[in-house]
This record gives structure tokens, sequence and C-alpha cells, in this order.
């Protein structure tokens, strides 16, 4: 299965516009009045403005339309925001639509771990395509004194779990059909207080191995390999996740058999697919190769979809076979 967005043969990209500051500049220029000094500028197509000795760069109305209008003429499938939640009254959300119209894809993307606001299903309905579930992070060895599994699908003693923040979207009217849910390819390492207690919730100093305790799925796969027997790998069908021991290391990641499994909760629950962060972190394409397995076809269409890196792919049955 190719793993690279393939359209009528052309390779498209989706274009991630970053709406973080905008709410925040229009507010800050709003305060500041005739003191804020505002500009466009077209050569780089950014705005930004100054108050004192404060510099905000930020996308406003005029850079959207330019880069919505560029994304088109250069034919892309669509484009990615960074986060919807961010725009303000969703005015830059409607000048997209305008832009793009119907025949062109649009998107959100937020946080799992922000507010389950009601307020937000309503306009994430009627002015975007998907929303992305950052189904990740939950738990980071930098920050926290014990062993978690930083993505758990389930969690039968806490709502900190991708099947609670997907069942609140949905209960709150967001459809199902516009979730895609976030596949990390990539763990978080544990340095254990004792080696013998390695089991999830074991007592840990924090991170190892890497500065911030994270480490890439190829990275991990590759210590398992290089330690050979001196490795005691485990997976945690109660919480979906994978979970390796050497000495006092202890590492949570997703493997084959957790992939798996989250991607075909994706399925039973009708949502429109996944995506992964990063693809760069795969082994020889092991996990993406799970995963894709577990989407097949729908008939209706002949095609599937992966998201990689937050890109939309939309793949052909035809084309899979190409590498």
């Amino acid at each position: 299965m190719t793993m690279v967005s393939v359209h009528q043969r052309r390779l498209q990209f989706l274009q991630q516009m970053d709406r973080w500051p905008f709410k925040y500049a229009k507010t800050l220029v709003r305060s500041y009045g005739n003191q804020a000094a505002t500009t466009y500028n077209a050569t780089y197509v950014v705005h930004y403005c100054t108050f004192g000795s404060n510099w905000i760069g930020y996308n406003d109305m005029e850079a959207i339309k330019t880069k919505v209008s560029y994304a088109k003429e250069k034919r892309l499938l669509g484009y990615n925001v960074f986060q919807a939640s961010s725009d303000e009254n969703w005015v830059l959300s409607l000048l997209q639509n305008q832009c793009f119209r119907v025949d062109r894809l649009k998107g959100g993307y937020f946080l799992m771990k922000e507010s389950f606001g009601a307020h937000l299903v309503d306009p994430i309905r009627r002015n975007l395509d998907w929303a992305h579930v950052i189904a990740y992070g939950y738990y980071v060895s930098s920050k926290v004194n014990f062993t978690r599994p930083h993505a758990a699908l389930y969690d039968p003693w806490s709502n900190v779990r991708t099947s609670f923040g997907i069942r609140e979207w949905t209960r709150k009217g967001l459809p199902a059909s516009k979730l895609v849910m976030g596949l990390p390819y990539h763990g978080f390492v544990w340095t254990l207080v004792k080696p013998n207690d390695n089991g999830l919730g074991a007592p840990a100093f924090g991170s190892g191995i890497t500065a911030d305790g994270s480490m890439s799925y190829k990275m991990i796969v590759s210590l398992i390999r290089d330690y050979g027997n001196a490795v005691a790998t485990t997976y945690n069908g109660t919480y979906v996740v994978n979970h390796c021991t050497i000495g006092n290391i202890w590492i949570g990641y997703d493997d084959v058999e957790a992939i798996r499994t989250k991607v075909s909760y994706a399925k039973e629950k009708k949502l429109l697919r996944y995506h992964v962060f990063f693809v760069s972190n795969d082994k020889n394409w092991m996990v993406s190769r799970a995963a894709g397995n577990c989407f097949l076809p729908r008939p209706e269409e002949g095609s599937f979809s992966t998201v990689l890196d937050g890109r939309l792919s939309w793949i052909k049955s035809s084309d899979r076979a190409m590498e």
C-alpha cells in the first residue's frame, strides 16, 4: 500500500494555515486602538501589528484569502487549519468556504484535551469537513512520575482516554463522520524507581534516554532489537498500549497490536478515518501497513483514505500496489 497522497496520479498535499494568533491579535489591536499599527505584507503574505515594543505576526483576511487562492490555483487537494477554535466568530472559516467553494475540502484541527464545548459543535458542522482528534500526549514522562499510557484508547479508572473524548464530541452533536482520530508513532520513556516494579502506574523518576522522554517508534523498535532477550515486551489490551522494560527503563508506545485495535475502533465508530503523527517515525512502514490493512475500500467509492502528518490522502484501490 502506498503511503503518499495519490490523486489522479498527481501528488497533492494539504496546505496548513496556522490561526492560533488570530483571535488574540485582533483582541489586542482593538484594545490598543490607535496605538496599534497593523500591516499586511504581500511579499510574504502575512499580517503583523506593533504596539510599543511588541510585534505579532498572524494571518488575517487578506493573507488567508491569498493562501487559499494559491492552494486552489495549484490544484491542491484542500487545506488544514490549526486550530479552528482560535478563529474569531468563524470569519476566516467563512472566507475560506467562499474561496474554495464546495468542490474542495476544508479542515479543522482541535485538541482532545480542550473542553468539550457545545458552542463549537454547530460551527464545526457547518464550516469544516473534518476535525482532527489529537489522541495522544495525555501523560508525558517529563511531567508525570509514574508510568502511564500517553495515548490510551480505554482507561477503566479515568476519563483521560480517547474513547471518552470521541464519545463526548459525538454526544454533543458532532458527527462521527467528521472526526479523524490521531495515531502516535512515538512513545515516552520513564526511568523506574524499582526495575522489578514495571507495570502501568509504577513509580518513576521521570523521563529517560531523551531530554523530554519522547522516542520515535523506529528508535523503540531498534532498542528492542539491540537488547534482544534483555527486553520484556507487553501488550495491554485494557488500555490498548504496548510497553517494554530494559533494566530500569520503561517505554510506553503503540505497536502493531495497539494500532490495529485503534483503527478497528475508528472503523467501528464510523469515524472519517485517522491521521498519524509522524509518518517519518515508522519503521519500514510496519505500523502504517497494520493501520492501512484495517481500512478496506468503501464499496460505494472504491477507495479509502488515511491521514499522514495531518494531511488527508485519498488513495484509489488501483493505486495500492504503488510503492
